[in-house]
């Protein structure tokens, strides 16, 4: 049996007395994915990386890796507040005991000044045009170019974020970062590297 060492607060009221079933959806050196029937996912992590949201941290070895532990993509789980258990692998994960780690969002005022900041954002903007891909999210910056549909929903997604941020208002910033994930070219698409460095 693996123990649980830390465990994300937000996962807190999805882990119930119910029990879910989910599946092992990727598994990475020091993390693994299982997806609960409701769309929602469990990360298993090692102590090698830092407490994250909807995350669960064991109590392995640092540089001991998952899949050395057993667990493979497709494989079901059983999730309830106690415990995780993967049968196909002969494996449960004791949850009782563990840390509850505070996950929730930090947020701190800039003591940057506005002129500087807006100086700044400024330079980037520049810098991106100069040397940066157009497509996606960064279509927006450039003012001379057509508006179309795309752009139009781009601007008003992330005018409806920026909103949200200002006013602290978590359910505005949940539903405008719906609509903005996925979009663009990449194997991590633009707009997804776009709200992580903005939400970060």
């Amino acid at each position: 049996m693996l123990l649980a060492k830390f465990i994300a607060s937000d996962l807190i009221d999805a882990l119930t007395s119910k029990t879910d079933e989910g599946i092992v959806h990727s598994v990475f050196d020091h993390a693994c994915n299982i997806q609960l029937d409701r769309n929602r996912l469990v990360i298993l992590i090692s102590p090698k990386l830092p407490n994250y949201p909807s995350a669960i941290k064991l109590d392995i070895a640092e540089d001991q890796k998952l899949c050395s532990i057993g667990f493979k993509a497709g494989m079901k789980s059983v999730i309830n507040k106690d415990e995780i258990k993967i049968p196909e692998a002969c494996l449960s994960i004791k949850l009782t005991g563990a840390k509850v780690w505070d996950s929730s969002p930090l947020f701190i005022r800039s003591k940057i000044s506005e002129e500087m900041l807006n100086e700044n954002i400024e330079k980037i903007r520049d810098l991106t045009l100069k040397f940066g891909e157009t497509e996606g999210v960064a279509s927006i910056l450039d003012e001379n170019k057509v508006d179309n549909n795309y752009k139009n929903f781009i601007v008003n997604s992330v005018k409806r974020l920026a909103k949200g941020i200002s006013d602290f208002d978590f359910k505005e910033i949940t539903e405008a970062s719906k609509r903005l994930i996925g979009l663009g070219p990449g194997l991590t698409p633009a707009a997804d590297d776009f709200l992580l460095g903005i939400l970060a």
